[in-house]
């Protein structure tokens, strides 16, 4: 049971990081009345933008949805032969895992550490999924809610990343809001929306909060 705790503590550190994400968006929420005139559109803000001080990307789509994602090979990743790895252990994991093409499921001793389904079959198991459960999902819905198909994962060569869906959001005028059913994580309650300024020159985005300025740089 050894690496259930390992995996456990790595994953606690790694929501701590997305914790830090969304602490700022509760610091930085401003009015509308604070906001600055000047043309601006989805495409100056979709893609997935990077910030080294919270570790992690902002992802806004073309179907404006907002998300969060985080790097998690620091906690475990996938190798070519569709094995996990516990990053930093040298356990060999390879009767531990199970993948059908569609399904990657990766238990230990009887426990869950990570269940996830894909929408298209594949020899390898490399790719996009859902979280359906596992110690990782345990982790995310106790921090931020067990809604269906909210969490993402990204398998790739030697890395793995989880891709977290928080909301919706429009821009207008060099205004970007968020609105949605949940948007507790912004500070803001129940059928209320959240305003920020931003910018975008040179492939960096700037986000201004009343009392808080991020920047990112574009990842894609």
């Amino acid at each position: 049971m050894k690496s259930m705790s390992v995996l456990k503590n790595k994953i606690m550190r790694k929501t701590a990081v997305i914790s830090a994400m969304l602490i700022f968006l509760n610091f930085c929420s401003c009015s509308e009345s604070q906001q600055e005139s000047s043309s601006a559109n989805n495409a100056d803000i979709s893609g997935e933008w990077y910030s080294g001080e919270i570790g992690g990307s902002f992802c806004f789509d073309e179907d404006n949805k907002f998300s969060l994602k985080v790097d998690l090979t620091d906690t475990m990743y996938i190798d070519e032969n569709n094995i996990a790895h516990i990053t930093g252990s040298d356990e060999d994991y390879s009767d531990s895992c199970r993948f059908d093409g569609k399904t990657y499921s990766f238990e230990v001793n009887g426990v869950d550490m990570i269940t996830m389904t894909r929408d298209e079959s594949s020899e390898s198991a490399f790719g996009q999924y859902t979280l359906k459960s596992g110690i990782l999902y345990n982790e995310l819905s106790e921090s931020y809610g067990d809604l269906q198909d909210r969490y993402k994962i990204i398998a790739g060569k030697d890395e793995l990343t989880a891709q977290i869906y928080m909301c919706e959001y429009s821009v207008n005028d060099k205004i970007i809001t968020f609105s949605g059913d949940d948007l507790s994580f912004f500070g803001a309650e129940k059928g209320t929306v959240s305003i920020f300024n931003f910018a975008v020159e040179n492939n960096v985005l700037t986000l201004v909060g009343e009392n808080s300025t991020l920047v990112f740089s574009k990842v894609r």
